[in-house]
């Protein structure tokens, strides 16, 4: 299972007095995915003692240290070996240098149970699984878009770049694609802040390699779909195509035998707006009698 893990920490008196300096408050609030075997409960990633330290010259302690840091993780993707997490991040010093932006990060799944397995050396990038010639496509793109504007005063300066440093995968047109984020970014040389924000994703024309998406077809095409459902946001379909399910604002429709028909909707699902697809994985064949018995251990009655 991945399920959200949230952790709050706010330095209390006593803490302040023995580990912080006694004007300063600590605040961290993460909200952040976390993997488990389904059978047993989620370990959390972080506790206070993560956040404690001892001040001393040692420490190499100063004014422009974090005091306050913010969190927020979205996933992209999960898939059989790898989970695509979002994180969106603030931090400030309690002064005036305030620090915003956002990394995209490619986890094996057995990664997220822990915060070691979530350091730097053990996640990937999707660019190190993506053709040779991915490089060279998102420097021409880079070419194309990026761009310097000089704000109305002159220490501020706000550029357009393609973030070659972290691609993305988004649904697009009923399939996985990986995509370049074409950044805003925003500087202050007095203070040293900074934010930086997505203005839009550029697709990359890149084939995926089956080591992320998988089964990635659909049974009938994405214009076809959108013919019959204008409102169509995603679709996926099995490799057996015998089912389909295609998702609107506010209803995911499944369809049994697609090939003869998608008038009316076997089942429809009430969703919301915000819902998106982020998995799409199969049991064929005799593995389905297998993952009913499985699946059966941990859903709860409707």
């Amino acid at each position: 299972k991945i399920e959200s893990n949230e952790y709050h920490f706010g330095a209390i008196e006593e803490d302040k007095k023995k580990y912080y300096n006694n004007e300063l408050d600590y605040h961290h609030n993460l909200v952040m995915f976390v993997s488990h075997n389904a059978d047993t409960k989620a370990k959390p990633l972080y506790t206070n003692e993560t956040f404690k330290r001892p001040l001393s010259e040692k420490d190499g302690y100063t004014d422009w240290d974090i005091k306050h840091q913010r969190v927020y993780e979205e996933l992209l993707y999960a898939g059989n070996n790898y989970a695509c997490i979002k994180s969106n991040y603030y931090y400030d010093t309690g002064g005036t240098m305030r620090i915003s932006g956002y990394g995209i990060d490619l986890y094996k799944i057995g990664n997220l149970q822990t915060s070691e397995g979530r350091g730097l050396n053990k996640n990937k990038q999707i660019m190190d699984l993506l053709p040779a010639n991915a490089s060279e496509l998102i420097e021409s793109y880079a070419k194309k878009y990026n761009k310097t504007n000089q704000g109305e005063v002159g220490f501020i300066e706000e550029k357009e770049v393609i973030d070659k440093d972290n691609i993305g995968l988004q649904r697009i047109g009923g399939k996985w694609e990986a995509i370049a984020p074409l950044n805003v970014s925003r500087s202050h040389s007095g203070n040293g802040s900074s934010g930086t924000r997505v203005k839009e994703p550029i697709k990359l024309s890149l084939p995926l390699p089956e080591s992320i998406t998988s089964y990635d077809s659909l049974c009938k095409g994405w214009e076809e779909i959108k013919q019959k459902y204008p409102d169509a946001k995603d679709a996926v379909s099995s490799p057996e195509k015998d089912l389909l399910a295609v998702l609107t604002p506010n209803k995911l429709m499944v369809f049994l035998n697609p090939e003869k028909g998608v008038d009316i909707p076997d089942l429809s699902i009430d969703v919301d707006e915000s819902e998106r697809i982020i998995l799409n994985q199969w049991a064929t064949g005799e593995n389905v009698e297998k993952w009913d018995a499985d699946m059966k251990k941990y859903l709860t009655e409707a």
